[in-house]
């Protein structure tokens, strides 16, 4: 089969490798990937260990670089009127300088929202280039509709449709009482980072932030979600937009809005109760002291609706000794500003009528 002959190639490869023929390893590496092209997976394994072989003899790995897998963004940006075509400082057209951008990145994985604007033209020039989209949303699709994309014009109802059938996987994370809108944007919006993270790492190379930007809109959610990106040092590519009418602050002061984080459920085998921690980083740091200190099994999960039923099943599947968590939880793992964890995908859990939950383990750095 494909992967088989894959790797009996990249195997080849790694021979010439070793013996220090660089330009016969290119070629047999060339050849292993012409036989399996999609399985990224498969070369980001290959290519970590050239690297490591590259490194203990001295070499530059600079050659691999045409071999490494596409990359992974989280992508947003302003939401605009449908009457309104904005144009790039450049004076292209908004599509055909994301098209440039998407492929000068190699860009092969996009994950965000789906508002009218500039969520809904990204995710098209995604698709248009043949990348894998993964929509994350605030609230249930028909909601996030009603709230962000039918206001501004019919036709951004009829394109987000059709960015929904091309996506790969949708996520909707519904919130209880007492979060406001943009408590849930923003918590979506660092699951979708967190996510884009987790999907370059796991092929060995940098995620990055994709957005259509005006720089302009002191406090807005676009300028939160940029600066919270900017926080975790990895790379933005802007497409700073013009045309755009003037808006006002969201806050009198410019600074960025106060954002209520979203609670977490935990749930130990020391005690078999459910504790509520009011941010991420306290409950993580409860469960990293407990599992330091005994062989304790903890899962976590955001306090949204339907989190009892996800924690339990998370719960009851959770090696001993390890912690558990949401595939919304390791998201913001990865974009936490005090906690740190190593995020490793362990599996999804199957359960007739709903979608597979995605687990992830989380262990100390």
């Amino acid at each position: 089969n494909p992967e088989d002959h894959y790797f009996v190639e990249a195997t080849r490869a790694e021979c010439f490798l070793v013996q220090g023929d660089i330009e016969k390893a290119r070629l047999s590496l060339r050849g292993a990937i012409k036989f399996d092209p999609l399985n990224y997976a498969a070369h980001a394994t290959t290519l970590k260990q050239f690297r490591l072989i590259l490194k203990a003899r001295g070499q530059d790995a600079y050659w691999l670089k045409e071999f490494t897998p596409p990359r992974a963004v989280h992508f947003a940006g302003h939401i605009w009127d449908s009457s309104l075509t904005p144009l790039t400082h450049a004076g292209d057209k908004l599509e055909t300088a994301l098209s440039d951008k998407i492929q000068a990145h190699d860009i092969g994985y996009g994950y965000g929202a789906l508002a009218a604007g500039a969520d809904i033209i990204i995710a098209e020039g995604l698709l248009n280039e043949g990348a894998q989209l993964h929509v994350i949303l605030p609230c249930k699709s028909e909601d996030f509709i009603a709230q962000s994309v039918a206001p501004f014009g019919a036709s951004w109802v009829t394109r987000y449709k059709d960015c929904l059938e091309g996506a790969a996987s949708l996520t909707e994370l519904e919130g209880e009482g007492g979060y406001l809108q943009s408590d849930m944007q923003l918590l979506a919006g660092r699951v979708a980072m967190g996510q884009a993270i987790i999907k370059s790492r796991h092929f060995d190379n940098h995620a990055a932030q994709a957005l259509l930007w005006d720089r302009a809109r002191a406090g807005s959610m676009t300028e939160e979600i940029a600066r919270q990106w900017q926080y975790i040092n990895l790379e933005h590519i802007i497409l700073p937009l013009s045309g755009l009418p003037e808006k006002k602050s969201e806050t009198s002061s410019g600074q960025s809005a106060r954002h209520k984080s979203i609670a977490v459920k935990m749930i130990a085998s020391t005690t078999g109760e459910t504790m509520l921690f009011e941010t991420l980083d306290a409950a993580l740091q409860k469960a990293m002291e407990m599992t330091a200190e005994q062989r304790t099994t903890i899962a976590l999960a955001f306090d949204l609706k339907g989190s009892d039923d996800r924690l339990a099943r998370i719960f009851a599947q959770s090696p001993a000794g390890s912690i558990l968590v949401t595939e919304a939880v390791a998201g913001c793992v990865m974009v936490s500003g005090t906690a740190r964890a190593a995020v490793t995908f362990a599996g999804s859990l199957l359960n007739d009528g709903q979608p597979p939950l995605r687990c992830y383990t989380l262990s100390a750095v």
